[in-house]
């Protein structure tokens, strides 16, 4: 018998009234992400400048009761538009997918999480989607209100 897991994607954006090399220049200051909303505890670059292809994040996320730490790997990037990283904690193979589209006089900045694995029938007890949700509009809020400075 063969048992296709579902896979759970998340996703948020806004629209930033700013141009995109702004915009680009707000979302790679990972320093900055922990202020942006409560759901992001940690946000450090091991390996120094991460927005390179195999660049490193360490990311700590509370979505909702306990923290989540993980280590990610940059994927793909192609400032100012797109930034992708992945990581596998806990069971659970994670993607983020950023992309920023010119939209009007600003940009559509956007953000998915795309979650499977083994251990995914654990997150609805530590990472609900309406708790996800939560944290990337947290997440969005912050990069647009810096983004518009």
């Amino acid at each position: 018998m063969h048992v296709v897991a579902a896979v759970y994607e998340v996703k948020g954006s806004a629209h930033v009234e700013a141009p995109p090399d702004d915009v680009w220049q707000a979302f790679t200051n990972i320093e900055r992400w922990a202020a942006w909303g409560g759901s992001w505890t940690e946000t450090s670059a091991p390996s120094g400048d991460p927005w390179r292809v195999g660049g490193r994040l360490r990311l700590v996320v509370k979505p909702w009761w306990t923290p989540i730490a993980m280590e990610a790997a940059v994927a793909e990037v192609d400032p100012p538009r797109t930034a992708i990283w992945v990581s596998n904690a806990g069971g659970i193979a994670r993607q983020t997918t950023v992309h920023f589209d010119e939209e009007g006089t600003g940009v559509r900045a956007g953000i998915s999480i795309r979650q499977e694995g083994p251990m995914q029938w654990t997150l609805p007890l530590v990472s609900p989607t309406w708790a996800v949700r939560r944290m990337l509009q947290e997440w969005l809020a912050g990069l647009k209100a810096d983004a518009e400075r």
